[in-house]
């Protein structure tokens, strides 16, 4: 069977160390463009009138960004869509098509007329016209209601589907309030397109850098042979046999994230932010901090928190809660110290 092969577990995996580098990457990438682009606005912030043209390059920045989260945006429905065909309950309404000799790859293709409501506002997500007259956030709002009051709808998304629309959410929030504090024609034209595409290729390079890198025979197939060897009951009732059992699989991620650490933090520029900050929090918001940041030491608490007691604990930070697109959430630090 091909479970048992190295090789295909190289492949699996090495996909999988990529895509986690790549999203650390893509998020960096944009969180620092926001950043400079929110240094100008502060820079000209006596300069941006409602009657008065912005700067020269307050609008080239903005035009930037503007390409840098369309591109973002664009790929990350790509993303949905393919891990749309990997979810089981989703795998029927594709159909495989016909494979040449020489092509590596799996080619599917959607079904037509399925009678599905999550699977339709899923289709709509991929069809630039559907988007462009019912908007990204308001197919993402629809989305979020319907698998947050039908848990049928809800078990049907994947891991890793969930996270592609979280992902999307937070990115149409960022689209939508650049175009509410932009005039999104003169933005657009600030920047010759070639000009554009230029800067998203040199952008692009560190992503690049991480595909050719994880390409190279990492030899990280072993830990995929043993189909018990990633196993972690973090959905089981807690006892003592399992949390031993959790304990020695976090050493075995440890050891295989050694193995397969193929960029430092000096490549993807992301600086030590250790907080030295206590906090004093309740018995049960002390126990979603400790799901969410689990520590190797006997007894500690393992598993899932629900999303409310997530915003409950936050709060007690400090943090101001406030809904967004979809299944996004923001965070502001009401409190200096929570920042």
């Amino acid at each position: 069977m091909i479970y048992h092969l190295s090789i295909n577990w190289e492949r699996v995996i090495t996909g999988v160390v990529y895509s986690i580098y790549r999203d650390v990457i893509l998020w960096d990438t944009v969180w620092n463009a926001l950043q400079g682009l929110e240094n100008l606005r502060q820079h000209y912030e006596s300069s941006i009138l409602v009657a008065q043209r912005l700067p020269k390059d307050y609008r080239q920045a903005l035009s930037h960004f503007t390409h840098l989260l369309n591109e973002v945006i664009e790929g990350m429905k790509k993303r949905l869509h393919l891990t749309s065909a990997d979810c089981p309950p989703f795998r029927h309404y594709f159909i495989k098509q016909v494979q040449g000799p020489d092509d590596p790859f799996i080619r599917v293709k959607a079904r037509t007329n399925v009678n599905d409501h999550l699977w339709w506002l899923l289709e709509q997500l991929q069809r630039d016209d559907r988007v462009e007259i019912c908007g990204l956030p308001s197919l993402l709002d629809e989305t979020e209601r319907l698998v947050g009051s039908d848990s049928k709808q809800r078990e049907q998304l994947s891991p890793r589907m969930a996270r592609a629309l979280s992902d999307l959410s937070i990115l149409a929030g960022l689209q939508r309030q650049i175009a509410l504090s932009s005039p999104g024609g003169l933005i657009a034209s600030a920047v010759p397109p070639p000009e554009l595409s230029s800067r998203m290729v040199e952008t692009m390079k560190p992503v690049w850098s991480v595909w050719q890198t994880t390409m190279l025979d990492m030899r990280v197939g072993k830990f995929g042979l043993d189909l018990n060897l990633f196993s972690y009951p973090a959905d089981k009732r807690q006892n003592a046999k399992l949390r031993r059992k959790c304990a020695v699989q976090r050493k075995i991620w440890i050891c295989f994230w050694q193995r397969s650490n193929v960029i430092s933090d000096r490549d993807l520029a992301l600086a030590d932010a250790t907080m030295s900050k206590s906090f004093e929090v309740s018995k049960r918001n002390f126990r979603v901090f400790s799901m969410l940041f689990p520590q190797p030491y006997e007894g500690a608490v393992q598993g899932e928190s629900p999303g409310n007691d997530f915003l409950r604990a936050m709060t007690s930070l400090g943090f101001a809660v406030q809904k967004l697109d979809g299944s996004a959430w923001l965070f502001s630090p009401a409190l200096e110290p929570a920042e």
